[in-house]
């Protein structure tokens, strides 16, 4: 099946072969787009108003789903999700809904096991998968369980003795922080928590002003659990190389939601997920080390698949040389459905195209980062109206939101799917002649002041950057921190109650909301977030 009969006919027809001779997954596996102009698109008009008192009272703004039509037909692809109806998923970064194609990988694998007494076989053909598409070598990568399994093999694996410097964040997730603060418990080594910034500047500039002569470890998130911000990782690890400072990054987030080169990152080690953003099977993850610290790094624990050879009938015992490869550190029987399903998964991954897929999961966070600023902005308590030290005149445009395209277009260029066409920004009466015109061209430099200016009000803060490169399909945001007990706990307490499904991170006194979309959501669950998110705002009288 050739890649655009499948956008035209849908999984469906694609998943009802057997598991291995599936041809939609042996096809093209590039990031470009080879559909057909035959390709029909639903654009339809949708809005943000619910039924509570703020959307009575207040005009949200309206807007066009706005979609590259040479990106897969995404309605259709949702028809391949299980995930119940009643349910509002919007926790991808918890881990994925599986797609029909890799249950039936999973399941055919199990069968196949259990029928014909199969015992699984490592061939490589997972981790040259991984490989292809990080742009690692496959002998630079070994199959995980998990990100902290990962990040465990990375922290034991350095020569450090006490008063070595860790830089770490207060953003970790469990996994990415306990084997650090256990190794610094056992061996005396400093964990040094640094600030991220609000953009990708301050964040570099705040690691650099940290390190000290004793700075031997750089153990950061590519992306954090905690806000979805996406960090410099490329130019941080440039500068650790430099300064001869090792690099580990926790990296569970970006596969399947980014794209990314891990050599051009640079990073020594690097510890992947699968069942995140990926939407492989749960248990499934990956490990990067570079050939270069390969060589220099400790393993403890070994097995089959570790070693080439052993003997126990020598005198002494003997054994070989360690695998010259990553792979050492993946030993022991494992699930082979679960590493088929994982398979299944990148493949599925690669036929979307991973720049459609970071184009549609960029553009959903921008709808929801988009209509935060726009409740900040017509907040009666915001702060950026109440800080003012001069009120409009008829000479001064108020602060008014831009339209959607125009928010659209300044993040993602002047696309061909984006209208040529700007409307009256929100708020701007048409008989202010004046005004309307110069509305109709609303510029970069006034999006990005009024983004700054609503980001934060005593209602609503948006922890996640603004700018566009420290972004991905994440955000973050803290409801009036002041109230205990937290209302940002309490409004995803609320919100699942209604059957949405959202992320507290209480974790480090970070104290916010995690909202993370992917690919197969859809907007009117945006528009529900949003809904639920007003309904709550009257509960507790905000705003």
């Amino acid at each position: 099946m050739k890649r655009k009969d499948f956008f035209k006919k849908g999984l469906g027809a694609a998943v009802a072969t057997t598991f291995l001779p599936n041809p939609w997954l042996m096809g093209n596996t590039d990031n470009t787009s080879h559909l057909s102009d035959d390709i029909s698109l639903d654009n339809h008009s949708d809005n943000f108003l619910g039924n509570s008192e703020i959307s009575k009272n207040t005009e949200f703004p309206t807007y066009t789903e706005l979609e590259n039509p040479l990106s897969p037909d995404w309605n259709r692809v949702r028809s391949e999700f299980s995930i119940n109806p009643k349910i509002t998923f919007l926790n991808n970064g918890t881990m994925g809904i599986t797609p029909a194609p890799v249950l039936k990988s999973l399941n055919d694998a199990f069968q196949h096991a259990a029928s014909e007494a199969a015992y699984p076989h490592a061939d490589g053909s997972l981790e040259k998968l991984i490989a292809e598409i990080t742009g690692a070598k496959d002998t630079e990568i070994a199959i995980t369980k998990n990100v902290s399994e990962g990040v465990n093999l990375a922290c034991w694996a350095m020569d450090l003795k006490a008063g070595d410097e860790i830089l770490i964040t207060k953003h970790e997730h469990v996994g990415g922080c306990a084997p650090w603060l256990h190794r610094a418990q056992l061996d005396g080594v400093k964990l040094v928590v640094v600030e991220l910034g609000s953009d990708a500047t301050s964040t570099y500039a705040n690691f650099v002003a940290a390190a000290t002569t004793k700075t031997k470890v750089l153990a950061i998130p590519h992306i954090p659990c905690t806000i979805g911000q996406i960090l410099p990782i490329k130019e941080l690890c440039a500068w650790a190389k430099s300064r001869g400072i090792v690099s580990a990054i926790d990296g569970a987030h970006p596969l399947g939601m980014v794209q990314f080169n891990i050599k051009e990152l640079g990073c020594d080690y690097y510890s992947g997920c699968l069942h995140k953003w990926v939407l492989g099977p749960l248990g499934t993850g990956w490990f990067y080390a570079s050939e270069e610290i390969l060589a220099k790094s400790a393993i403890k624990h070994v097995a089959a698949y570790s070693v080439d050879k052993f003997d126990m009938s020598t005198t002494p015992p003997s054994m070989g040389e360690l695998v010259n490869k990553t792979g050492r550190y993946s030993f022991g029987t494992f699930s082979g459905p679960l590493y088929a399903g994982a398979k299944t998964a990148l493949k599925f991954y690669q036929h979307l195209g991973p720049k459609s897929v970071e184009t549609r999961v960029k553009y959903l966070s921008a709808v929801v980062y988009y209509h935060l600023l726009w409740l900040n902005q017509n907040s009666k308590k915001s702060l950026a109206d109440s800080n003012s030290k001069t009120k409009s005149t008829s000479k001064k445009l108020p602060a008014i939101a831009p339209s959607l395209e125009d928010w659209l277009r300044y993040h993602f260029g002047n696309q061909p799917w984006i209208p040529s066409h700007i409307g009256l920004a929100n708020g701007i009466s048409t008989g202010n002649t004046k005004a309307a015109a110069l509305a109709t061209s609303v510029s970069n430099q006034t999006i990005q002041q009024w983004a700054l200016k609503h980001q934060k009000s005593s209602v609503l803060e948006i922890l996640t950057p603004f700018e566009s490169q420290s972004r991905g399909a994440q955000i973050g945001f803290r409801i009036a921190s002041d109230k205990k007990p937290s209302l940002s706990q309490k409004f995803c307490d609320y919100a699942r109650s209604k059957g949405m499904i959202l992320r507290y991170v209480g974790e480090n006194n970070i104290d916010c909301v995690r909202v993370s979309t992917h690919y197969y959501n859809q907007l009117d669950e945006i528009n529900l977030f949003i809904s639920h998110l007003k309904d709550f705002f009257n509960q507790e009288q905000l705003g």
